[in-house]
């Protein structure tokens, strides 16, 4: 395809109009493919953004001001449902794109710390969007490669006004290792929400004062858990235990209330365990995900200063529907019910007795 210089018409009738190149600029599938260029760069020969200084439209790249020439919002309060881009043949070449940058976006914050990761991902099926405890089931290799099974991974965020969710997780076997070495650009299976997470609309309205309770890996989805407790208006107190290294702190400030955090080597906060951070008595409601062994510390003090305390419990998954019964756990009455249907969230009191 020619690439030709952008020219701009001023029609003078009473006044002056511009008539804007990037409004006219023809769409293509074929710009994708341009010989050493990305469609970004393809798209700013066509249309430099040089062009538009002192204009309302200096600071917006070309991909941008496509963007703005199909009215497609992308970000903040009102973005547009993905669907968006496909109201007409050209709006359409720009989706790739847009998918693009939602991966790349993700992949610069990826490393966390060596052993720990943040993946980001377009999820565009609003209609099933995940809640604060929800988990998905990722695999970035074939059916036919091992290891068998997806991975179970928490949702550590969501982001409605730009359709993606983050997964914070710990690259500690094989699944795992295969998803961390995804690249931008890459696709993978992607399957859910599943399970009962927390009830943050039942848990604001009954409860006051909360304290959310997490350990290592298990604070990943205690975040979108926070988010939705501040959103509700309940702001909780929140209590991390880590090995040595915290890590995702920061984001805590602003939607919680005390943020306290915990080593087992001392380096950093306080030196021991998280639940000697805090006393159940001063709470109406604990909320916990972490090591077994701590969230059954957790809940035995629940129980004895009578708060109640809900916990998020982890169990090797095969099916993630409930199907297979891989991931029983035993509970109070008796009756054996799985962690992917039934929980992952359930009264500790149900679960630990």
């Amino acid at each position: 395809m020619e690439l030709v210089s952008p020219r701009f018409r001023i029609l003078e009738i009473a006044a002056y109009a511009v008539l804007w190149h990037y409004e006219n600029l023809k769409l293509e599938k074929g710009m994708y493919s341009q010989s050493g260029r990305s469609f970004a760069q393809t798209l700013e020969a066509l249309d430099p953004s040089e062009n538009y200084k002192g204009t309302s439209l200096e600071g917006l790249d070309a991909f941008q001001r496509q963007l703005k020439r199909f009215d497609i919002k992308v970000k903040g309060a009102g973005s547009d449902r993905v669907e968006k881009f496909f109201w007409s043949t050209e709006s359409a070449v720009l989706f790739p794109e847009f998918v693009s940058r939602v991966v790349r976006q993700g992949r610069e914050e990826e490393s966390i710390l060596p052993d720990i990761r943040l993946l980001r991902a377009l999820w565009p099926d609003r209609e099933h969007a995940p809640h604060a405890g929800q988990f998905f089931t990722l695999r970035a290799w074939g059916a036919d490669e091992a290891p068998f099974l997806s991975r179970p991974i928490s949702v550590h965020k969501w982001e409605p006004e730009t359709q993606t969710i983050e997964f914070l997780y710990q690259v500690i076997g094989e699944g795992t290792h295969k998803i961390a070495q995804l690249k931008t650009g890459d696709t993978f299976q992607l399957t859910g929400p599943m399970g009962n997470g927390f009830d943050i609309p039942a848990l604001a309205e009954q409860y006051h004062k909360i304290a959310v309770v997490g350990g290592g890996i298990g604070t990943a989805p205690m975040y979108q858990v926070t988010r939705e407790l501040a959103a509700a208006g309940v702001k909780p107190d929140v209590f991390f235990g880590f090995r040595d290294t915290p890590y995702c702190m920061e984001e805590y400030r602003t939607i919680a209330n005390v943020v306290k955090v915990s080593t087992d080597t001392g380096a950093v906060g306080f030196h021991g365990f998280v639940t000697q951070l805090y006393d159940p008595a001063d709470y109406d409601a604990v909320l916990i995900c972490g090591p077994t062994v701590m969230m059954k510390n957790a809940a035995r003090m629940c129980a004895e200063k009578g708060t109640p305390c809900f916990v998020s419990l982890e169990k090797k998954m095969a099916c993630g529907i409930g199907a297979c019964l891989g991931c029983t756990c035993e509970t109070k009455g008796g009756e054996g019910k799985s962690v992917c249907k039934n929980g992952p969230v359930f009264d500790a009191t149900e679960v630990f007795f």
